[in-house]
């Protein structure tokens, strides 16, 4: 699943960190800069997430790295399975990997093996918690690279990205849909 020559650059599925990796919560604190009203309301400019040290893979395309391209990469959580699981459904969650030859009930998950001195039990990259990183950064996060992909797993990371948000999903019937406005509590 990892290869024993590494790239100098950062490429999609790098497993780097551990670094602060944003967890927005019901605690996520908003401040309101000054001059930031708009009628009688402060919009605010700016939010205060707690942040956890993480290990991270790099979901974004290798393209992304060529200079002056974009000015964010994204990341995901590498964490820890769920719940203890078999050995046979941790068999069933890697080959799952291969969505094209094995299909998926796991869509949102990338089964990884154990890095050798980096966790010694199986983990997943959470395509559900993909979040921005500035380009700028991404420097010192190849500097905490601690494991790459092989090509055949980065082409089944891709792949099932690919599934992950291209996916085709029921929408809402039109026969539930009302004409009321949104609630005002926003729920």
């Amino acid at each position: 699943m990892y290869s024993n020559r590494w790239s100098p650059t950062l490429r999609q599925g790098d497993v780097a960190g551990e670094i602060p990796f944003p967890l927005p919560t019901k605690k996520t604190q908003f401040v309101s800069a000054p001059g930031s009203i708009s009628g009688s309301e402060l919009i605010p400019a700016l939010a205060l997430v707690q942040a956890k040290p993480q290990y991270v893979a790099v979901v974004s395309h290798d393209c992304e790295f060529n200079e002056d391209k974009r000015k964010y990469f994204l990341v995901a959580k590498v964490e820890v399975l769920p719940h203890e699981l078999t050995l046979e459904e941790l068999e069933m969650l890697r080959l799952e990997n291969d969505i094209e030859a094995r299909g998926a009930a796991a869509l949102d998950t990338f089964y990884l093996d154990p890095i050798q001195g980096v966790f010694d039990r199986p983990r997943r990259i959470n395509f559900g918690t993909i979040t921005p990183f500035p380009r700028s950064s991404a420097g010192e996060l190849r500097t905490l690279k601690r494991a790459e992909l092989d090509q055949a797993a980065r082409v089944q990371l891709r792949t099932k990205l690919g599934y992950f948000f291209a996916r085709d999903a029921e929408d809402v019937p039109d026969g539930e849909k009302t004409d009321a406005a949104p609630p005002a509590d926003g729920g």
